[in-house]
């Protein structure tokens, strides 16, 4: 488009007059000089503009990447975390239950303690009655012995006073032989 207006512009010097056409040539000159340095300044800009453009397209890839890269990595982040978290859980879960088991453990030790406790009480109860017992029946037997040997006496002295009453005289009362076994026994 430029070259054709620089055409047409010089076409118009031609035609006109030289006084004229000298004046319009060095105003055409200008106007086209200054027209150079706008297309220079516009590709100039437009190659600042397509360097700006790449530049800015590049530093956009490496951002996408970047930030393509650090998701990736939010998100292990994120997946690790939940597995700490997990973990813990978990932990004091178990924890918890390992208290919870110890209280009753606790518990039932406190429990079995009162019950032996109580066990050794009724033992020990046991235990006297056991030697009451045994000492009533030593007792019991020690006279039932002594009764033993006191009937054998018995039964020897009522012998004894048969015999001694068939061999005393009439003399002797009924009363006096009743005296002599109650002394002898």
């Amino acid at each position: 488009a430029l070259p054709i207006w620089v055409g047409e512009m010089e076409h118009r010097l031609f035609g006109s007059d030289v006084g004229r056409q000298g004046e319009q040539i060095r105003d055409l000159q200008e106007e086209v000089r200054k027209l150079r340095l706008e297309l220079k300044q516009s590709e100039v800009d437009a190659d600042q503009n397509r360097y700006l453009k790449n530049k800015i397209s590049e530093d956009c890839d490496g951002l996408v990447k970047e930030n393509s890269r650090l998701a990736s990595q939010v998100g292990q982040l994120q997946r690790q975390i939940e597995r700490e978290r997990s973990f813990r859980s978990e932990r004091d879960d178990r924890r918890s239950a390992s208290i919870k088991e110890l209280a009753q453990l606790r518990q039932k030790s406190k429990e079995s303690d009162r019950e032996a406790e109580k066990l050794g009480s009724a033992l020990q109860y046991e235990q006297s009655r056991l030697k009451e017992t045994l000492a009533r029946l030593a007792d019991r037997e020690r006279r039932q012995s002594n009764s033993v040997r006191l009937g054998r006496d018995s039964t020897t002295n009522c012998a004894s006073w048969k015999e001694s009453i068939a061999d005393k005289t009439k003399k002797t009362s009924f009363y006096d032989e009743i005296k002599f076994y109650w002394s002898t026994t």
